[in-house]
């Protein structure tokens, strides 16, 4: 499952996960999205959502939720921030061993910048993400079937 942070605004790139997540459910159809947070963006994703074919896979869970209890049950974190800055999730996906995609911006490649799990992608272009994570998943399938 993927664990992507908000808060639900345009700034945190929770829509462009899920356009993202869309593209990747044809060839992942059991892959989960897990969108954390409260804002102004949560109508327009939910309605994107309910667009999609695949939309009951992802879940928008209240801010309320600890994140921690969130992230322990992720297999990845996204971070798809549309601006320069590091939202504590990232913090906290080093320090559980996650596998992160986040934005390539200055403050993010600064914090993360030792931590081997991770791929830093242009903000604006989410068919790179897709393919990424495409990439990402095919490669920990072949290691599972190994």
């Amino acid at each position: 499952s993927i664990y992507v942070p908000g808060p639900l605004t345009t700034q945190a790139g929770c829509r462009h996960a899920v356009w993202v997540f869309s593209i990747l459910q044809y060839d992942y159809p059991d892959l989960t999205m897990t969108i954390h947070g409260d804002g102004v963006e949560q109508e327009r994703i939910e309605a994107w959502k309910a667009g999609i074919t695949f939309g009951d896979a992802v879940s928008i869970v209240s801010a309320r939720v600890p994140m921690q209890e969130l992230l322990s049950e992720a297999d990845m974190v996204w971070l798809p921030r549309q601006v320069d800055d590091v939202p504590s999730a990232a913090i906290w996906a080093v320090e559980y061993g996650k596998p992160i995609l986040a934005s390539r911006f200055p403050a993010m490649q600064q914090c993360l910048h030792s931590y081997e799990q991770v791929t830093f992608l242009p903000h604006d272009q989410p068919p790179l993400w897709a393919t990424e994570m495409h990439r990402l998943l095919k490669n920990q399938a072949l290691a599972v079937a190994a």
